[in-house]
């Protein structure tokens, strides 16, 4: 997981990577680039269903939704997606990876 722009709306940097942490998440410091994510940082989520959108993520970027303005670049490529913080928050409540859904800012 990246976490893109500001935070603090609803929560914290530090609570969400604390959130991501406590689901076997892994936070990285740095915007993945999506034609050249290194070997050594590709890894497929395990909660993903077989078929899912997300069965051949490796990294999800993570923004603070209902802010002023979405992040300028959204991904939606097989190994790299980028969705809202409450996309998480829907995960947890469930205890699964939930597919992306049209009310998570890019269509799916």
């Amino acid at each position: 997981f990246y976490l893109q722009g500001n935070f603090g709306h609803i929560m914290a940097k530090n609570e969400v990577t604390n959130l991501v942490k406590l689901c076997d998440g892994k936070v990285v410091t740095r915007e993945p680039d999506p034609e050249g994510i290194p070997p050594e940082e590709v890894s497929l989520p395990h909660h993903a269903e077989d078929g899912s959108v997300l069965s051949a993520t490796s990294h999800i970027l993570l923004y603070q939704d209902g802010v002023d303005q979405d992040p300028p670049l959204q991904y939606k490529m097989c190994h790299i997606k980028t969705l809202p913080l409450s996309w998480l928050v829907r995960c947890i409540k469930h205890g699964k990876l939930l597919e992306p859904t049209e009310t998570d800012s890019i269509e799916f």
